[in-house]
């Protein structure tokens, strides 16, 4: 048995836990070549020789090692103990033991082309010393494959060609993964190819296609995809990020669905199931690299996706929690202090041949559990009352309104009939926007979280217990737009009402937005698509009644480049702003489109690569009011239109109000307290979901800071209205909150 841990070329710890390492490769006229170990918790890293850095995820640990094995070699991947390496000058190709230094040698790696232009991802069917190890390449955005047996001479290419050029497949990405005797090969179309492995050794091409991803409405630029095996089967996680600022904003988890044993194994039946949970496993995620470990074994926690990306500021480690639906990140190093290209690697030595090493301290912040308040299911008895509370004197109840947190408003008012007309007298600084989240979509429960007194809410909504992937998309009036799939409701979460729209593809619309309360006839729901070139717009009405939207394309004289952000309501007519800051109207009355001159874009040119994801447009006390971040590390920007030049103006100070704003939606409010005041709180709070994360305009600085904060994936800023608190009916003791559950922390 191979005790590597008394070993002083690697960091304490090094075998029974998955470590990240970045091998800088020396070229070939450097004299000591090394490997560098980084720390991804406190990203402590000493910069010395080129070397390969491991870095350790549970106790944050770093080392480097001088590995002369790797000397003017390139790294293309890590299986477990193993990377696999290609010689710059002579091609030749091998995998080396990160423990044992030894070798096993495959055939010089394309010798006809530059080393620069061969990036891909290898794949293998067993360990690299089984004699029966099959090893595959797949370079990024041909039409070929590479494939070599242990003792073949050469690489046989094999071209795809015919499936590139079906029309529904595009170029493909790189990302392939061996599994079962299948190589499964993604697209960039969002197709899964998939080859049969002997018959490829054969030099046969039998192939069927999957398609792994649902519809999902979440318009960002980039999406990067891994596959990841694991002893529950094979997975597909799909990373939703803005390009070049490379911030994650959502991620999905699919599983191979297998042929059932009573029916014929026909490859024709591969189909992908979405899923809301990876169980006991945790992924490791890296550039196009995933591996999976048991967190029983590793000691990392459960049901989580650890994610390595380089971001505006520097290389970040993400983690997603499929618990509650959040994601956090720490920096790794800054990125004016290292670069790691794409030299990332997750390594996991095999739980044979290791002694059961001592993990040491574990950070809070990386393995422990979230500790949510446990809530009794049971009701507390009923005490008999001597007379109807509708009789109790208005003077009381209204007095009783002013004493109450806003959950016990609202449950108050729905005691009966006559309390619901008190509901006029609830204070209005206690009506400030709630951030309503869904951390678990299997029951049903969404949260509420209140970013002013640092309070959660957990509510159970029946009309979302059976549902998959929702998206919260805009928030009014206290009802909510949700779409599931092509499916779209509009739903009011303290009543439970709910009305049904026709279905809408998702690829059809960026943004979506409504007028009125969906109860009353003159309700219209409109959604806007933004064609990715910036010459088209679409828009989709309906208005209750209706058994399908009507489609609208006006006539385009000036790109428009829009974002998923709602548009605002403004002036009877709906504005939208686009990720140049130029202001496009839409007038729902006689359905004409037009982008106006004035004011003048906030920026000229092209379009800023970081307006993804931080252009919002709202309506503070009558102005319109934008707010622009380059991203979610950088100070705020805040402007106002100046009306009567119609020009932009950049404000210093939000005076008495209060911003919310997310990537969808955005609320103003007077400021609920005067401590609150010039503030823009964002959709995020902090670990113990105490206190909401908010920029401060008097400082100019984030409160607390960005690292470690938690995001959840599905939100909306959520406002009620204690007029529409009450349950459809008569309703005189009915409690449309009665499963809203007690607040998690006092205020």
């Amino acid at each position: 048995m191979l005790d590597i841990s008394c070993n002083d070329q690697f960091p304490p710890g090094f075998g029974r836990q998955p470590w990240l390492i970045n091998p800088i490769n020396g070229t070939a006229e450097e004299k000591e070549p090394a490997c560098t170990f980084i720390n991804p918790i406190n990203g402590t890293a000493e910069k010395k020789e080129p070397a390969c850095t491991f870095i350790n995820p549970i106790n944050g640990t770093a080392k480097e090692r001088t590995i002369p094995e790797m000397k003017g070699k390139k790294c293309f991947g890590c299986f477990g103990e193993w990377v696999i390496l290609v010689d710059e000058l002579t091609r030749e190709c091998f995998f080396l033991s990160l423990i044992s230094s030894s070798k096993v040698h495959l055939p010089p790696f394309l010798q006809t082309q530059a080393l620069e232009e061969c990036a891909g991802k290898f794949s293998l069917t067993s360990s690299p010393t089984s004699p029966n190890c099959i090893i595959t390449f797949v370079p990024f955005e041909k039409d070929f494959i590479l494939l070599s047996r242990r003792h073949d001479k050469e690489w046989t290419k094999l071209a795809i060609t015919h499936c590139i050029s079906n029309n529904k497949v595009s170029p493909i990405t790189g990302e392939n993964i061996i599994y079962k005797g299948r190589l499964f090969i993604l697209s960039s179309g969002s197709v899964a190819l998939v080859f049969d492995v002997a018959a490829l050794v054969d030099g046969h091409i039998m192939e069927t296609m999957s398609y792994p991803f649902h519809d999902y409405p979440f318009s960002t630029p980039k999406r990067d995809n891994y596959f990841v095996e694991s002893c529950e089967g094979l997975y597909l996680v799909r990373v939703h990020l803005f390009d070049e600022v490379q911030h994650v904003t959502h991620i999905e988890v699919y599983r191979l669905r297998e042929p059932s044993e009573e029916k014929d194994q026909n490859q024709d039946e591969i189909s992908w199931d979405y899923v809301s949970s990876i169980d006991d496993q945790a992924f490791f995620l890296s550039r196009m690299h995933g591996v999976s470990v048991c967190t029983k074994e590793f000691g990392v926690e459960p049901n989580c996706i650890y994610l390595a990306t380089p971001c505006s500021d520097g290389e970040r480690l993400y983690k997603y929690s499929l618990v509650d639906k959040t994601f956090s990140f720490n920096e790794l190093l800054p990125g004016d202090e290292w670069n790691f290209g794409e030299n990332l690697f997750w390594t996991t030595v095999p739980a044979s041949g290791m002694q059961d090493i001592e993990l040491g301290t574990v950070p809070p912040d990386v393995v422990e559990l979230n500790k949510d308040i446990a809530i009794s299911d049971e009701k507390p008895e009923s005490n008999q009352i001597s007379r109807p509370w509708a009789d109790l004197p208005t003077e009381l109840v209204e007095s009783l309104f002013q004493r109450l947190s806003l959950v016990d408003c609202v449950r108050v008012s729905t005691v009966c009939k006559t309390w619901s007309l008190t509901s006029q007298f609830i204070p209005k600084e206690i009506a400030w926007p709630w951030l309503m989240h869904s951390p678990d979509i299997d029951d049903g429960k969404c949260k509420f979280f209140d970013p002013i007194r640092g309070t959660e809410h957990t509510q159970k909504i029946e009309a979302l217990s059976e549902t998959n992937q929702l998206v919260f998309h805009a928030s009014r009036d206290g009802w909510v737009i949700i779409s599931e799939g092509e499916a779209i409701f509009i739903l009011n979460p303290l009543t439970e009402e709910m009305m049904d729209l026709p279905d809408l593809y998702v690829d059809k619309y960026n943004c979506i937005s409504f007028t009125g309360m969906p109860t009353t006839p003159d309700c219209r729901v409109f959604a806007f698509y933004f064609r990715a070139d910036d010459k088209k717009v679409k828009i989709y009405s309906w208005r209750p009644g209706q058994e399908k939207w009507t489609k609208t394309v006006p006539h385009i004289d000036t790109p428009f480049s829009g974002t998923i952000n709602n548009p605002v309501l403004f002036d009877g007519e709906f504005y939208l702003l686009d990720r140049r800051g130029q202001l496009g109207v839409f007038n729902p009355d006689n359905m004409k489109w037009r982008v106006l001159s004035q004011p003048e874009p906030l920026y000229k040119g092209q379009v800023p690569h970081h307006a993804h994801a931080c252009f919002s447009l709202l309506e503070v006390e009558g102005d319109l009011v934008a707010v622009i971040s380059k991203d979610d590390t950088h100070a705020n920007q805040v402007f106002r239109l100046d009306r009567s030049k119609m020009a932009w103006r950049k404000v210093e100070d939000l005076g008495d109000f209060t911003l919310f704003v997310g990537l969808r939606n955005s609320i103003a409010v007077p400021s609920p307290l005067k401590s609150r005041r010039n503030r823009i709180y964002l959709p995020k709070f902090d670990r113990d979901h105490t206190n909401g994360v908010f920029y401060s305009m008097d400082d100019s600085r984030y409160h607390p800071e960005f690292y470690g904060v938690k995001e959840p994936t599905t939100y909306v800023w959520f406002q009620r209205q204690m007029s529409t608190v009450r349950k459809k009916g008569d309703g005189c003791s009915v409690n449309s909150a009665e499963h809203m559950e007690q607040p998690s922390h006092q205020d």
